[in-house]
């Protein structure tokens, strides 16, 4: 009885660490609206054109393309694993005041959060960068 006791108790503080460590880590961005996503892209330094979407879905398994992508996602604490599967919907703007080159920010979106995303070009020799502000990615661009 002592042991399974010590158990419980055991298995009940991992379960309150887990969750305050859950509590503590910071909720995607909201991107339901329009307005919520403008205001995301303009928190960031970036001003745009016109919205364009389309529905797509984040592969069950990621092959090296969808990896490398995902490490871009990472970069800025976000991630995609976790919603392997899941269908969401891709916005992209066209930026205005970014770089020579036609640029583009797009953002996954799936129930109201931003999960993702990237500001690419659409050139073989282009760029695609993290969901970072303005300015850092602008260093990188001119660290290449």
């Amino acid at each position: 009885k002592k042991g399974i006791g010590i158990l419980a108790l055991a298995l009940s503080s991992l379960l309150a660490l887990f969750t305050a460590l859950l509590g503590a880590l910071p909720e995607s961005p909201k991107g339901d609206s329009q307005r919520e996503r403008k205001a995301y892209i303009y928190s960031l330094g970036y001003r745009i054109g016109e919205e364009s979407k389309k529905e797509i879905v984040i592969p069950e398994s990621f092959g090296a393309l969808y990896e490398k992508y995902n490490a871009l996602q990472k970069e800025v604490g976000m991630g995609l694993e976790e919603f392997a599967g899941e269908k969401a919907m891709l916005y992209s703007y066209k930026l205005e005041n970014f770089c020579e080159n036609e640029a583009y920010i797009n953002l996954i979106v799936l129930e109201g959060r931003i999960i993702g995303g990237d500001v690419s070009t659409l050139y073989s020799d282009g760029f695609m960068l993290p969901l970072a502000s303005k300015e850092e990615n602008l260093k990188a661009i001119e660290g290449k």
